[in-house]
């Protein structure tokens, strides 16, 4: 258990500088695809099909991570859902703190391109949840 928590903070180390350096929200899926290709740790998980949703879903090797992208009839990137291990829970808030403005406790916000994004992080209870959508107007 130990072991895969010490490896799980390496690998966040690793992976969230870059993942949330990258604005996905109206990218084509092709290209969040591109981009995503150049991340380390996650990889595209094709196990899952849900014809409901018309999404991509990336894990990583220990799957204590796991993100899911969605998409419109256009397949542009509508909202992003990053689903992680309570061992990240620190190290995640602290870089959100880090690169958007806080609004509380589990709320951030950013502007890209002149137009207002937002951030939330829900608990549950086996894991968290990070949401990152256009904010409502």
């Amino acid at each position: 258990m130990l072991t895969r928590t010490l490896l799980s903070l390496a690998l966040l180390l690793i992976l969230f500088p870059e993942n949330y350096s990258q604005h996905y929200i109206g990218e084509t899926k092709e290209q969040v695809r591109k981009l995503m290709s150049k991340q380390r740790g996650l990889r595209e998980d094709k196990s899952a099909r849900n014809p409901a949703f018309n999404m991509i879903k990336y894990t990583d090797l220990f799957q204590n991570q796991t993100l899911i992208y969605v998409f419109d009839d256009d397949d542009k990137c509508k909202y992003s859902k990053h689903m992680c291990d309570y061992s990240m829970l620190d190290k995640m808030k602290a870089k959100l703190d880090e690169q958007y403005t806080a609004v509380d406790d589990s709320t951030w916000t950013y502007r890209h391109e002149g137009s207002a994004y937002t951030v939330t992080m829900k608990k549950d209870e086996w894991y968290f949840i990070i949401d990152t959508r256009k904010a409502e107007k």
